[in-house]
């Protein structure tokens, strides 16, 4: 059934009213009038008023309960202004209960248990209790006003209270900045009954609530909110520390953090085996402490510097000063800074390039000795430094220059692909180029062949090995 409704959208919040003489809602008739609102040529100019979420399939026959989140917005039905009945006092009562008119007639005017008989001369109230006959109804003592009792002569007013209600789903609303606030205004003389959804079990509220989180824990220091309890660390309303985060992600089985802005993960915690997300690498900068637990840990789309620990795991991301303990860099942009290895065990830098234009070059520092290190499809500028060990050095490029430094002192060195080489290195290096492709490689190999190789005919070698044939030819004659 269609629902008529009356949006007042320039309130803070916002407030939807429920047209009279309507008495009962669904959460899916509200949603649906709400949203036609805002398709409408006015609602279409404001702030979207309404979010749903629900009905997934739990199994079993089970369904999540529809909730609907009002967006700094309030549900209020129409008010009841008018009496049922209005009259004046024929008897008196000093004990304000009794209303008596003896030219009323309260069984056609429709008065029930629950309506609100009011004096007009006194502007005191309460509530029916009783319909005694046409001309007489009982209810609490008179509160309020400036007296408390029924006089001959008084005028008086009888209201309805009408119950309305809300049914089908869970209502809930935030304010402009996402916090809590009541989904429902109250109307005078309206009473409302807003049920839950008798399918919104607790297991299907928290199954609702694990998805407002998107998969894992947001931390925004900057905006975001103290504190552990839902909705803190959802998309919309993040958490503004790692102590709450993690927290937050441990009760509710998270192993992602997503960061919007800077952070700097310090040592106040365990992040071993977590992963962090940020909005991209020049959005968030993420700064690792030097004591920071995070082995085990992959990070993305940021900026990352600091101190790592074992088996991380890089990938879309810039990377500065870091100090690099094994595991695997992925589709990074390095430097401006060094990357210091560490940690006895291989490091892979795959699919990466440099990040410093002109003649400046990020830097590798191999640790002395105890890392292996391969670079794989690298591109640009990169410096390999202060390695004494045997460990090995595979290096393949897609377009680049290496530099070796004098500090490299040992190990077995490959560098392939095309790009250019400067070999400062010492004598207990073993550096291997025979794959490496350049213009002087190039004509190395060129001007090094044998000329009886040079067969085809009309190439260069081809005429410069006749001459030579011809040149012989002639000395013997």
């Amino acid at each position: 059934m269609a629902v008529d409704i009356t949006v007042y959208p320039n309130f803070s919040p916002r407030i939807i009213v429920v047209d009279y003489p309507q008495t009962e809602v669904t959460i899916q008739e509200l949603i649906d009038a709400i949203r036609d609102w805002e398709d409408s040529d006015i609602g279409m100019s404001y702030p979207y008023l309404i979010d749903a979420a629900g009905k997934e399939d739990l199994g079993g026959g089970v369904t999540v309960g529809l909730t609907a989140t009002l967006q700094n917005a309030q549900v209020r039905f129409a008010a009841r202004p008018t009496p049922l009945s209005t009259g004046t006092i024929t008897t008196a009562d000093s004990e304000g209960k009794k209303l008596i008119d003896s030219t009323a007639d309260f069984v056609t005017d429709g008065i029930y248990s629950g309506c609100t008989f009011f004096n007009n001369t006194t502007t005191a109230m309460e509530t029916v209790i009783v319909v005694d006959s046409k001309t007489q109804l009982t209810g609490f003592p008179l509160q309020s006003g400036t007296r408390q009792d029924w006089q001959v002569g008084d005028n008086y007013s009888v209201y309805p209270n009408t119950l309305c209600k809300i049914t089908g789903g869970n209502l809930v609303a935030v304010d402009n900045i996402g916090n809590p606030i009541d989904a429902v205004l109250p109307s005078p003389n309206v009473l409302l009954n807003s049920t839950s959804s008798s399918s919104a079990t607790l297991q299907e509220l928290s199954a609702i609530q694990y998805s407002s989180f998107g998969g894992g824990v947001t931390v925004d220091v900057i905006n975001g909110t103290s504190g552990t309890a839902f909705p803190i660390g959802t998309i919309e309303t993040p958490v503004n520390n790692l102590t709450d985060a993690m927290i937050i992600a441990n009760s509710r089985g998270f192993d992602k953090i997503y960061i919007n802005g800077d952070l700097t993960i310090d040592t106040s915690g365990n992040y071993a085996g977590m992963v962090f997300v940020g909005e991209s690498m020049t959005k968030s900068t993420l700064t690792i402490s030097s004591g920071a637990n995070v082995t085990n840990c992959e990070f993305y789309e940021a900026t990352i510097t600091g101190t790592l620990d074992g088996n991380s795991k890089l990938k879309n991301c810039k990377i500065l000063d870091l100090d690099y303990i094994y595991g695997v860099i992925e589709e990074c942009m390095l430097g401006p800074g060094t990357i210091t290895l560490g940690g006895n065990e291989e490091a892979h830098f795959l699919d990466c390039w440099s990040g410093v234009a002109g003649l400046g070059t990020p830097i590798i520092d191999c640790g002395g000795s105890g890392q292996d290190l391969a670079l794989r499809n690298y591109n640009g500028g990169i410096k390999i430094i202060n390695k004494t060990g045997s460990d090995k050095i595979s290096i393949d490029l897609n377009s680049g220059d290496v530099i070796l430094d004098s500090t490299v002192t040992n190990g077995n060195i490959s560098i392939r692909g095309i790009g250019t080489l400067t070999d400062n290195s010492g004598a207990g290096a073993t550096v291997t180029v025979s794959a490496l492709i350049n213009n002087e490689t190039i004509a190395d190999q060129v001007w090094d062949e044998t000329a009886s190789d040079h067969e085809t005919i009309g190439s260069t070698g081809k005429k410069l090995k006749d001459a030579r044939d011809d040149a012989e030819i002639s000395a013997v004659k």
